[in-house]
């Protein structure tokens, strides 16, 4: 499998490619491909960042979502959701400090 883009620069792929980057882990960077309904309903985009060959997965309805995430402009949904539980926690103890 070569590799089909910068490291840093996201690229579009099949579904299939995709498949093969996160079972290989190779090549290392930032991908995308379109999801077909059969293969995860709702979702319409899957982005893997290999940039460390760690092959991170996140599924998006947005194409522009998907790109933002492995640009890093937006987190993914576990660290949102660690983030908001940390935040909640430190309200909790705010109150109960007064």
């Amino acid at each position: 499998m070569g590799s089909t883009n910068n490291r840093f620069d996201p690229a579009t792929v099949s579904e299939s490619y995709l498949a093969a980057v996160i079972e290989a882990r190779r090549p290392m960077g930032l991908f995308l491909a379109r999801a077909t309904a059969k293969s995860l309903p709702g979702a319409r985009w899957v982005a893997v960042d290999n940039s460390a060959g760690d092959a991170w997965t996140e599924e998006f309805g947005l194409e522009s979502a998907a790109r933002a995430w492995l640009v890093g402009e937006i987190k993914s949904k576990p660290e949102r959701m660690a983030n908001a539980t940390l935040e909640m926690m430190k309200e909790r103890l705010k109150e109960e400090r007064k």
